[in-house]
């Protein structure tokens, strides 16, 4: 299932990549579904890609918000009504982003805007220019719970070909729904993801194990950036959602630590990041460089060994979440693959943020609003 939400300024983005899809298209193993919302017509199409060359078109839902939850929503039901699978994939295709504009919110439901929100510190996917929408993460949340339930069971694989997306607090907010996701921390270059790569390996290793192919589709993006078809800084990262908690418990016990010696690490923070590399207008670090940098500033032995600990739970292996990493550009060395909020003290700490799971079940906005505080 390729959700893509093209009601902006990326139709044209869109129709090139619906045509490397159709080189590829569907075998008898592999079913693929496309729903393309277009900003020329701003009617939308469901497309089961046959053979390369041959469309069908069985399902015309006409105009609809390309950021909503009926939207998504009714591309899974129409998944598991007329396509049923072993295992399925989904890929949201469009913008990313933290930065609310005015009617536009990531910690509300995207059908009830809120105007002229703080600036969100996680990221939301699917905007539609028509509407004013954004698919935020709590309704991205949302949807794919009635999602599952309406494939009797999670999705196997969750590709976002969008910016900003591998983040921790998206992919906690989406782990006991999605086994396996693969995501930028960076702004994706304009040429989207090597869809004609992508699909082809599905449809020639249709029975491998979902993180080989989740790995696989890391390795398909670099490649297209080494063989000089993409441009721009290219990083993506595969998780396994069932090993999050490695790094979720390393966060929280470094997130304590800090708080228990916040006067002391206050200048630590405001160094670590500092050094390390930063996304979304100083709303986003990179989690592992963050940690690294606080090992090497923090006096504190409690808070370098947990700051270790980040860095160690972001190692590639088989029981851990990081199944594959790989970057290129010169801005993005050192990142290890994921995104945190840690918004510095000049900002405000948006108000919506405690609405996420990850802030609820964790001690990271405690530790923020200590460091806002000193």
């Amino acid at each position: 299932m390729i959700f893509m939400a093209g009601d902006g300024n990326l139709s044209k983005a869109g129709d090139r990549d619906l045509a490397q899809m159709r080189r590829i298209g569907s075998t008898d193993a592999v079913n693929v579904l496309v729903e393309f919302h277009h900003a020329d017509t701003h009617v939308t199409r469901r497309i089961y890609l046959q053979q390369p060359g041959i469309d069908a078109t069985p399902d015309q839902p006409g105009a609809t918000d390309a950021s909503s939850a009926v939207g998504l929503g009714g591309l899974i039901d129409w998944a598991a009504r007329h396509y049923p699978a072993r295992r399925y994939a989904l890929i949201l295709w469009n913008h990313g982003g933290t930065r609310s504009e005015p009617g536009r919110t990531f910690f509300r439901s995207t059908e009830q805007p809120v105007l002229a929100p703080a600036s969100s510190p996680a990221p939301a996917n699917c905007a539609d220019d028509g509407s004013g929408y954004v698919l935020d993460t709590l309704e991205l949340g949302r949807v794919l719970e009635r999602g599952t339930r309406a494939l009797g069971q999670p999705i196997d694989l969750l590709g976002m070909d969008a910016c900003l997306m591998s983040n921790i607090e998206v992919a906690y907010q989406l782990r006991e729904r999605v086994r396996y996701v693969v995501a930028s921390e960076d702004p994706e270059p304009a040429s989207r993801w090597p869809y004609a790569r992508v699909l082809d390996l599905f449809a020639r290793q249709p029975r491998a194990a979902t993180s080989e192919v989740a790995a696989g589709i890391v390795s398909a993006c670099v490649a297209d950036r080494d063989s000089g078809e993409r441009h721009g800084n290219v990083i993506q990262t595969a998780l396994d959602l069932s090993h999050l908690r490695c790094l979720t418990v390393a966060i929280d016990e470094l997130a304590d630590a800090l708080i228990a010696n916040m006067g002391g690490c206050y200048p630590v923070i405001w160094e670590a990041q500092r050094k390390s590399t930063r996304f979304a207008g100083n709303a986003l670090w990179d989690i592992g460089q963050f940690c690294t940098e606080v090992a090497r500033g923090a006096q504190d032995s409690r808070v370098v060994a947990c700051a270790e600990a980040v860095v160690a739970a972001h190692a590639v292996g088989a029981a851990a979440p990081v199944v594959a990493f790989a970057c290129r550009g010169s801005e993005l060395q050192g990142c290890h693959g994921m995104s945190i909020y840690l918004v510095p003290p000049m900002k405000h700490i948006c108000r919506y943020y405690r609405e996420l799971d990850f802030a609820a079940n964790f001690r990271w906005l405690t530790m923020l609003t200590a460091y806002h505080e000193v």
